[in-house]
């Protein structure tokens, strides 16, 4: 079992703009996640996920720094379950 933080966001058009909701599991499975929203609303989704993806980056690091002493940059995709790496070039 992994315990590199899973994640799956969507962009969410609210109020005129955008927004947008993700689910956080850190076990290595899909049950029971922790939902986290953002409170600002964006001009464009492409906004809204840059943010999200910010936030994404943010929670990784400091798992890995709390459990492991340093940040790998490394996540679990929910819907893919596939390990994703900050660094686009080191993609498996």
């Amino acid at each position: 079992m992994s315990i590199i933080p899973r994640f799956q966001g969507n962009a969410i058009e609210v109020d005129g703009g955008w927004s947008w909701v993700m689910w956080i599991t850190i076990l290595g499975d899909n049950t029971d996640p922790l939902q986290v929203e953002s409170d600002n609303i964006f001009a464009t989704k492409e906004l809204a996920i840059e943010d999200m993806m910010k936030e994404v980056k943010r929670g990784c690091d400091a798992f890995h720094e709390k459990f492991f002493g340093h940040a790998n940059g490394e996540y679990i995709d929910m819907k893919t379950n596939e390990t994703i790496s900050w660094d686009k070039s080191k993609h498996n």
